[in-house]
């Protein structure tokens, strides 16, 4: 699994606690490139296909829906 505060504490010791705007342009970049990379995988993988399509659409939907490049679980924790 995963921690958030884990991840923010990276992310705040890294830059000093003020990340730059690139950063996250440069973050969201990756991220859609490994959405795609596991979509590809999980839809071929009988037993994994819906719930890589169900999220797969959940995070499209966040995109869609955010207009800030900083994720949403780095913003509720500021």
């Amino acid at each position: 699994m995963y921690s958030i505060p884990f991840a923010m504490g990276q992310f705040d010791e890294y830059f000093g606690k003020d990340v730059p705007e690139d950063f996250w342009e440069k973050y969201n970049l990756y991220m859609i490139a490994e959405m795609l990379y596991a979509f590809t995988v999980g839809v071929n993988i009988e037993e994994e296909r819906k719930e890589t399509l169900h999220t797969f659409d959940d995070e499209v939907e966040k995109i869609k829906n955010d207009c800030s490049l900083i994720p949403m679980w780095y913003q509720k924790n500021l």
